[in-house]
């Protein structure tokens, strides 16, 4: 005899997602997602010390299924300078001077065939036709203010970090669930850093 009961609404959302978003077998061409950190560069302008960062994010099949099937993906950007001192000449510590926050959305508009940027501390948008130029428009950051001179202090080091992740809280629940221990949605670049150059602060 045929069961008569109705199915749950979280439960079929549940396999929907489930089903409709398993990754397909791993090959060459289906490698997990990736963050290449390209160049991380600063300079001084107008008493504030700016930086540029490149990097070339690669999304996974899983990831790309998502934007297909309508779900946005949401992205973290994060840039600080951080300050290198010793404890009685012995211990090291280090102190966040200030850090600026990236918060981007992409997404796909079938009607117009079209990837969509958003950045949503701005609320600038920007649409490509193809997936690779919004992708390096993610992974591209000009001209950003990362401290005041009026913050630094001649003698002491300091360093430039920048780190690149999909923010998978944002996911809707059954995929976020899914996402866990799935290492086709671990994309998350990690601190990377670069020494700040003295000559660059006071040598000008």
């Amino acid at each position: 005899m045929r069961c008569c009961k109705k199915r749950p609404e979280w439960l079929t959302l549940l396999l929907t997602v489930l089903l409709g978003f398993t990754p397909l077998p791993s090959s060459a061409n289906d490698a997990a997602p990736s963050v290449t950190m390209l160049f991380l560069h600063h300079y001084v302008e107008d008493e504030t010390v700016l930086a540029d960062l490149r990097l070339r994010p690669r999304l996974s099949t899983a990831m790309l299924d998502a934007l297909t099937h309508a779900i946005p993906l949401f992205f973290e950007t994060r840039l600080r300078l951080v300050e290198h001192t010793r404890l009685s000449g012995l211990i090291p510590l280090q102190r966040t001077i200030s850090e600026t926050r990236f918060s981007l959305r992409l997404d796909y508009l079938p009607e117009k065939r079209q990837w969509r940027l958003l950045n949503i501390d701005s609320g600038r948008v920007r649409h490509d036709d193809l997936l690779d130029e919004a992708l390096e428009t993610l992974g591209t950051y000009t001209g950003i203010p990362v401290a005041s001179m009026t913050q630094l202090h001649p003698g002491i080091a300091y360093t430039i970090e920048a780190r690149f992740r999909l923010n998978r809280n944002r996911l809707p629940a059954p995929l976020w669930l899914k996402s866990l221990g799935d290492r086709n949605w671990q994309l998350d670049s990690g601190w990377y850093r670069t020494n700040v150059d003295p000559r660059k602060l006071w040598q000008r």
